[in-house]
Formats: structure tokens, C-alpha cells, sequence
């Protein structure tokens, strides 16, 4: 009685090795190839949408074709894409950001945001799990419903880091130290120079 139960364990064990391989080895491509090319190429704002708008296609696909061979790639597509493009260009986001007001965002958005969001599809998921067809269906509705408002974050977000970018502000840092620092970093290094020979000819006069 305890033959079966160990294959199928072993055979969920050898397929949940081959989808972390699959993952990982998609991650490793998008991160040495694609990751730094598309975010030069495009920018940040557009690589931000760039990974809901691909969640969405993938979405429609797995809707219009639900079948396991699918849905595997589907998964080691979407795994991978989150970790090679999505996560470092949501890290660069805090670039404009001080250590204090990074520190409390990344804190709450990684504890509370994600894994609020696998709770909530465990959830969905255990609920639907008595009908294949129900989950498919309302486990991708749901999931249209968080691309969606992911898509509109990805777009003000974007928006407001270059709007930040521009006018070179620091959400949470002093606005006196970033005053001097901007007229630190206007001063041509001459100015220093004359400056220090000045105070040389002061030197050279009182003595």
C-alpha cells in the first residue's frame, strides 16, 4: 500500500525539481542577456508595464488553450520573468527613495504585500479546487482583476520615478542637503582651485 504513495511522491518531487531547473535556468538567461538591455533600451517606466502586459498575454493563452503542458510553461515563463525583469526593475524604484522611507516600503511590501497576495490565491485556489473548470475560469478572472490594477500601478509609478528623476528629489531625504549637494555638484572643480589660492594669498598676507 505504501508503493503508490511513494511514487507518486517521488513523481512530485521529480517534477517540482525539473519546474525550479526549468525556472531558474530562464531567470539566469533573461538576467545575463535581456535584464540590463531591456531597461536601457526602454527605460523604466516601460519595462515596469512591460511584465503586465506579458502577464496578460500569457493569461489569455493559458485561457484559451488550459492544458498541463501549458500551463507548465506558463508558469516557468511568468517565475521566470519575475525574477529577472520584474523584481530588479521594481528594486530600482527605490532610487529615489531615502534609506529610512526604503527600509519601511520594502519591509511592508515584501512582508505584508507578498505574501498577502499567496495567501489570497491559496485561498481562490482552495475554494475552486472541487471543479477544474471553476478554477480555470474564476481563478483567471481573479487574476485578470490583479493585472489589471498591477498595470495602473506599473504606469503612475513609472510616471512619478521620472518625474522624481528629473527634478532630481529624494522622497523622505532633506531637501537642504540635496540643495547643497546640487550646488556642490555645479561647482567646476576651478572654482574649488581658486577658492584654496585664495586662501593661500590670505595666508601669505597676514604672515
Amino acid at each position: 500500500k505504501g508503493q503508490p504513495e511513494y511514487q507518486d511522491t517521488a513523481a512530485f518531487a521529480r517534477f517540482m525539481g525539473f519546474f525550479g531547473q526549468a525556472t531558474n535556468s530562464v531567470s539566469l538567461f533573461f538576467s545575463l542577456v535581456g535584464t540590463s538591455f531591456v531597461i536601457r533600451r526602454l527605460g523604466l517606466a516601460t519595462t515596469l508595464l512591460l511584465f503586465p502586459v506579458m502577464l496578460f498575454c500569457i493569461l489569455c493563452i493559458v485561457g484559451l488553450s488550459p492544458t498541463l503542458d501549458v500551463f507548465f510553461f506558463a508558469l516557468v515563463f511568468v517565475k521566470g520573468l519575475s525574477y529577472a525583469l520584474n523584481k530588479p526593475s521594481v528594486e530600482m524604484l527605490y532610487f529615489a527613495t531615502s534609506d529610512t522611507i526604503k527600509f519601511k516600503s520594502k519591509s511592508w511590501s515584501d512582508v505584508f504585500g507578498a505574501r498577502g497576495a499567496k495567501a489570497l490565491g491559496s485561498v481562490i485556489t482552495d475554494i475552486l479546487r472541487s471543479s477544474m473548470t471553476s478554477l480555470i475560469q474564476y481563478g483567471g478572472l481573479a487574476s485578470m482583476v490583479v493585472n489589471a490594477v498591477l498595470m495602473v500601478i506599473a504606469i503612475a509609478m513609472g510616471r512619478k520615478f521620472n518625474e522624481l528623476q528629473e527634478e532630481g528629489i529624494i522622497v523622505g531625504g532633506d531637501p537642504t542637503a540635496t540643495a547643497k549637494s546640487d550646488d556642490l555638484e555645479m561647482r567646476p572643480f576651478t572654482a574649488a582651485g581658486s577658492s584654496s589660492e585664495a586662501d593661500e594669498e590670505d595666508g601669505e598676507m597676514k604672515a
